[in-house]
């Protein structure tokens, strides 16, 4: 009996070795293909990651611009309460209709905040593409009050519309310049490499 153990126990110890030895390397190319696996997945999601979403990016940062011209409503002519009503509808937020309201101001007075506000509106209700070609062709009257102040809103128009060529040119010349938005603009650049 004592013998039959032995037998057995060295019989099931040979097998045990075969079977580790036949395992073990199937084993070893299961664990590289899974290594490999992992690094094409890391690989792949870093490059998906890497590539900006200009989308994000535009709603993280598009704002539309503060009323700094009538902020207090006052009905004296017929021209502040052109501007009044005008304004009133851009800060209720019915950028459609101040987007109108604006355009016939600028009609009517030729004023660059008019103009202004009218692209802001556009941008604001979704008509990106419109207002980001109305900024590139238009001459300012005073273009030093609206040069930097136009570039962000160009700047962002072109990251909704991903073009991130004009958008870098853009965001580059506020990032150069003194106004508050610089450090913004620097950090959408740094978004964007």
């Amino acid at each position: 009996t004592l013998q039959e153990r032995e037998d057995l126990k060295a019989f099931l110890k040979t097998t045990e070795k075969q079977s580790q030895t036949k395992i073990t390397p199937l084993f070893y190319y299961i664990s590289i293909a899974a290594g490999f696996t992992i690094l094409i997945s890391i690989g792949l999601l870093y490059l998906l990651n890497s590539s900006p979403n200009y989308e994000k990016l535009y709603a993280n940062n598009f704002k539309p611009y503060p009323n700094v011209i009538a902020p207090i409503v006052r009905e004296t002519t017929v021209v502040d309460k052109e501007i009044a009503d005008a304004f009133r509808l851009y800060d209720s937020k019915k950028y459609d209709l101040s987007a109108t309201a604006f355009y016939d101001l600028y009609e009517s007075s030729n004023e660059d905040y008019a103009f202004f506000y009218f692209n802001i509106s556009q941008m604001a209700s979704g008509e990106v593409q419109k207002a980001v070609t109305a900024f590139e062709n238009h001459q300012w009257n005073e273009p030093e009050n609206y040069e930097i102040i136009t570039r962000w809103y160009l700047g962002l128009g072109y990251l909704n519309l991903k073009n991130s060529e004009a958008a870098q040119k853009n965001f580059s010349i506020v990032a150069a310049s003194d106004k508050p938005l610089a450090k913004s603009a620097e950090n959408i650049l740094e978004k964007l490499d």
